[in-house]
């Protein structure tokens, strides 16, 4: 008997679910100076979601920043003191602004699915029982950070209520390494090129001094002496103008033309790379160790992009502590299963280096008309390299203005911070979010399509295929090669049935959100079926009868407009003798280039009629990654560059033949007065050797054969 009165008074004094933890209209949210940010979050949703009263006291949730042990520095709890206070824990700012969003995501519903109010999801509610479980979550990785156009705080924001860190504040916690480009900021060259002309590198027999603001293209002379103790004091200065921050970039200059002096040349020897590429990691890494030695303290991180001629870790030499890298390689490739596998070999043999590496993606969203969108590689490659010692996961986004790819950003944000989640529930979450329960199977089913476009047809393409490349080409439309009109047929009728639905049944910001997806899909159509008509006709070009409009021999002196990079110091070149059967030809020097060189030529066309143009080009001498090409793009007045859905490219790749190869390609004019066809001659991925066009020919087609 004395044991079950016990019990009933220990029962008694149990908060009762549903009255002491009943978030209502009264709700109070207390926060500290610290927590101001994330306590202005809390109350705009609460005041936004809730609008009845309970039976109960009002509940006081509580944003309490204290040390734990227990979490990560971006993780946070949920805990339950005592009848009517919640309590949300996190160790910094960072952490309570994650714990808040996370709180009004897991009990009201909240959803920040894209930037902007029409991509806030604020679900209304009388009243919320919270279950009253502790709940406590840390991020598997550490780094998860997406890039936009630095001018759209919107987006920045938008990441933010989704867990994510930028470079200005993920560097003031512990174990999250900046890697960006930053060597030409800690020597800048409008100081050291007159001090230290010796840093720089020596290219084509002689010394480059960059101009003030060219910081691509170049690297330093890792071997000069004296610039291990210059370095080292440039880190430490920055170290001590920037209090509290834990990590610094010692990432190398975009692009390449590493030193070619007799030292860097003995040091690096003469191998490649996977990709083909020199590789010049013992001068970078002889050099950053010492750097990196002298500037280690407790805490600290380096990190540093494993790109390009950085691509492997070196080999015989152990990283110093704190060194991380972040491999610059396309996680799209893993639709192949040879690339998947060098790609996780890779990952193990810098993890062996480094102890942690971080993953860096290229998304680039607004490139592409068929959203990048991938419900099965992505995920499964996040969850491998989360069992695999990567740690940090970085991409460049950049999403179209009408945020054309969807609930891709939001899964890799979620992913990242726990890869376990099935895409597939993310995928519908998003989806019913987004557009209400009735229309939500149809709008996923056209991102499941989207997904099995760039995860089963694409790798089909030449396009995925080209060789020494880290990256999709995204200058290219050749990833709609193997896009067709029935694959776009089922992708609009599923777009459609999902704005029907929603029109019947969602509510007004529903129809809003489905009103806006279905128009970024009708917006892009018409140039999607551009893309697919002038890949078909390919096929068609036998039957079509043409005559010459415009033939370019190159037998006089004079060259065609011409573009490259302010960066870009290659010559254009007329060559008397350089022509099919010794006659005159276009002529690139590509020493001292930066990327692209082209020659362009606009011709007056008929709108709407169909074009065939074909060159010759031969290269002699280049490097084993240059590739040639010839594009078909349009201009008309007032519009220097018209639809680039009407473009096409033809590309060659270098095979050493010397020989004259044909580059061809067809495609339909836009239907815009005075349209031009812009005939474009491009060289790119050398700095060696000579490239010669020749033999230019514009045919319009006329009739049909019979």
């Amino acid at each position: 008997m004395k044991r079950l009165l016990w019990l009933f008074l220990a029962l008694s004094v149990l908060p009762l679910r549903g009255e002491n933890w009943t978030l209502d209209s009264r709700t109070q949210v207390v926060a500290p100076p610290e927590g101001k940010e994330a306590g202005q979050l809390l109350q705009e949703g609460l005041s936004r979601c809730l609008a009845g009263k309970s039976a109960g006291a009002a509940v006081r949730i509580e944003l309490v920043c204290a040390p734990d042990a227990k979490l990560d520095p971006e993780g946070f709890r949920f805990s339950y003191p005592g009848p009517g206070t919640v309590r949300i824990i996190a160790r910094n700012r960072f952490a309570l602004r994650h714990g808040t969003c996370a709180f009004l995501e897991r009990y009201l519903g909240v959803r920040w699915l894209f930037p902007d109010e029409l991509g806030t999801v604020m679900p209304g509610h009388d009243t919320v029982e919270l279950p009253g479980r502790e709940v406590e979550e840390n991020p598997v990785y550490r780094i998860r950070s997406l890039c936009f156009e630095e001018s759209n705080q919107n987006e920045y924001l938008w990441a933010e209520r989704n867990r994510s860190l930028f470079q200005y504040d993920f560097r003031k916690l512990p174990d999250r390494p900046w890697f960006q480009h930053n060597l030409w900021r800690l020597l800048p060259q409008e100081i050291y090129t007159k001090s230290h002309p010796e840093y720089f590198p020596i290219l084509n027999g002689k010394r480059f001094l960059p101009e003030k603001g060219n910081n691509v293209w170049w690297q330093y002379c890792f071997t000069a002496p004296g610039i291990v103790e210059d370095f080292s004091a440039a880190l430490e200065k920055s170290f001590r103008k920037t209090p509290g921050c834990y990590s610094h970039s010692i990432g190398v200059n975009d692009g390449a033309r590493y030193c070619e002096c007799p030292r860097c040349l003995a040091v690096d020897g003469d191998r490649k790379n996977l990709i083909g590429l020199a590789d010049r990691t013992h001068t970078y890494f002889n050099c950053m160790n010492q750097v990196v030695k002298r500037c280690s303290a407790p805490g600290r991180t380096f990190g540093f992009l494993a790109y390009s001629a950085l691509l492997e870790p070196p080999s015989g030499l152990k990283l110093e502590p704190g060194m991380v890298p972040f491999l610059t390689l396309e996680r799209f490739y893993w639709a192949d299963p040879v690339r998947m596998q060098a790609d996780k070999t890779l990952t193990e043999r810098w993890c062996r280096a480094a102890g942690t590496v971080g993953w860096y993606g290229a998304l680039l969203c607004a490139n592409y008309l068929i959203p990048k969108i991938s419900l099965k590689l992505l995920p499964e490659a996040l969850r491998w390299g989360a069992a695999h010692g990567v740690k940090h996961y970085y991409s460049e986004v950049y999403p179209a203005k009408d945020w054309s790819c969807g609930p891709m950003p939001w899964l890799l944000l979620r992913l990242t911070w726990d890869p376990a989640q099935s895409s597939d529930a993310l995928l519908r979450d998003w989806c019913v979010s987004a557009v209400g329960k009735a229309a939500a199977p149809a709008l996923a089913e056209y991102y499941r399509l989207c997904s099995e476009y760039w995860e089963k047809e694409v790798p089909k393409t030449p396009w995925f295929h080209q060789p020494g490349r880290q990256y999709l080409d995204f200058g290219s439309g050749g990833y709609m090669d193997g896009m067709t009109s029935s694959m776009l047929d089922r992708m609009k009728a599923a777009m459609l049935r999902m704005d029907k639905a929603a029109s019947a049944s969602g509510t007004t910001e529903e129809k809003a959100r489905a009103k806006h997806l279905l128009k970024g899909f009708l917006d892009r159509e018409p140039q999607a079926r551009q893309f697919i008509a002038n890949v078909q006709l390919k096929s068609r070009l036998k039957t079509l009868e043409f005559r010459e409009l415009k033939h370019y021999d190159f037998n006089r002196p004079g060259l065609w407009p011409t573009w490259q990079r302010k960066t870009s110091q290659g010559k254009f070149l007329h060559a008397p003798h350089g022509g099919v059967d010794g006659s005159g030809a276009l002529e690139i020097d590509p020493r001292e280039s930066y990327k692209s060189m082209v020659y362009m030529k606009d011709v007056a066309v008929t709108p709407g009629g169909t074009y065939h143009v074909t060159a010759k080009v031969r290269t002699a001498g280049t490097d084993p990654d240059c590739r040639v090409g010839l594009r078909i793009a349009w201009s008309a007045p007032g519009q220097n560059w018209l639809n680039p859905a009407s473009e096409v490219t033809e590309e060659l790749g270098e095979d050493a033949s010397f020989q004259w190869r044909t580059l061809s390609a067809a495609a339909k004019a836009p239907d815009v007065p005075g349209c031009r066809l812009r005939c474009i001659l491009s060289m790119d991925g050398t700095q060696k050797g000579q490239i010669f066009f020749d033999e230019v020919v514009i045919r319009e087609a006329v009739s049909k054969r019979k």
